[in-house]
């Protein structure tokens, strides 16, 4: 993420579960003014009170939701809503504002084409991540990950000797 953000951006974040919940409270904490949106109400209590965040209670995948959200001023998007139609929704609202970084969350691989069709900068694959992960538990347990590189074509690890 850090070479897509940079100091005191204007970050939407679209939803706030637990990975939400993490992204936001550490942009936060990194000095960007970030809003969070949310369609639970209790969520949203919940972001407001602990990580200092602007919150918005309501659907990302709603035009009205996102320019109270000040989506003409954002620097950054970030989709993490739990299903991918909406976060394709919230993207391609995204794009309809030229945000200059869109970054999702995909849970289905099959979203890939749509996602970069309509406009998403950098696609997070949550199988492949996890798939990796596994697998380099099971067959390199003395190896840590530290950072992908080139799309995952190669890494960068800790091996314990």
């Amino acid at each position: 993420m850090e070479e897509i953000i940079g100091d005191n951006m204007y970050i939407i974040v679209a939803g706030a579960g637990m990975v939400g919940r993490n992204v936001i409270k550490e942009l936060v904490q990194r000095g960007h003014d970030v809003v969070a949106i949310d369609q639970n109400k209790e969520v949203c209590e919940k972001i407001s009170t602990t990580t200092g965040a602007q919150v918005i209670h309501g659907d990302a995948s709603e035009l009205g939701v996102l320019r109270d959200a000040g989506i003409e001023r954002s620097d950054v998007c970030i989709g993490l809503i739990g299903k991918d139609s909406a976060n394709l929704a919230f993207t391609i609202l995204s794009e309809g504002f030229d945000v200059p970084n869109i970054l999702v969350r995909m849970k289905n691989p099959s979203y890939k084409d749509a996602y970069l069709r309509a406009g998403a900068h950098k696609i997070i694959n949550m199988v492949e991540l996890y798939m990796d992960n596994l697998l380099m538990e099971i067959e390199h347990p003395t190896m840590k990950r530290v950072a992908r590189l080139g799309e995952g074509k190669a890494s960068i690890v800790i091996v314990e000797i």
